[in-house]
């Protein structure tokens, strides 16, 4: 496949992937704060291993593979590996998904997190 091909078929992956999240109609911007809401639009990222890279804000990234409920009040587990084997704990503020209307080539889906106080377990380093 070409490169142009991949990208063709890549970026109807990800408008198919929208219009199904959106009921078909795609809006400019939509917010989720509900945690049971963005574990649902996190898992419906997650499905499709094209679409799901994840940036982080210190640089870096992985693939979203999907999310749960945490032990841990107000959090929610993000899932970056399909073993079920780890997660990284976040407590989520609000997840923001972000269109600049068709084509959707730029669309993007960011979330915001609220701090997390220290555990105690390890030690703190600096940013």
């Amino acid at each position: 496949m070409s490169l142009e091909e991949y990208r063709k078929q890549n970026l109807g992956q990800w408008e198919e992937t929208l219009s199904g999240l959106f009921n078909n109609h795609i809006p400019e911007q939509a917010v989720w704060v509900n945690p049971e809401e963005i574990i649902n639009v996190c898992n419906v990222i997650g499905q499709d291993h094209n679409l799901n890279h994840t940036f982080f804000p210190s640089g870096g990234g992985l693939d979203l593979y999907g999310a749960g409920h945490s032990a841990e009040p107000e959090c929610i587990e993000l899932y970056f590996s399909d073993s079920g084997r780890g997660a990284d704990i976040i407590k989520p503020d609000r997840l923001i998904f972000q269109s600049f209307n068709a084509p959707y080539e730029w669309a993007y889906f960011r979330m915001e997190a609220k701090p997390l106080n220290p555990s105690g377990v390890y030690e703190n380093y600096p940013e």
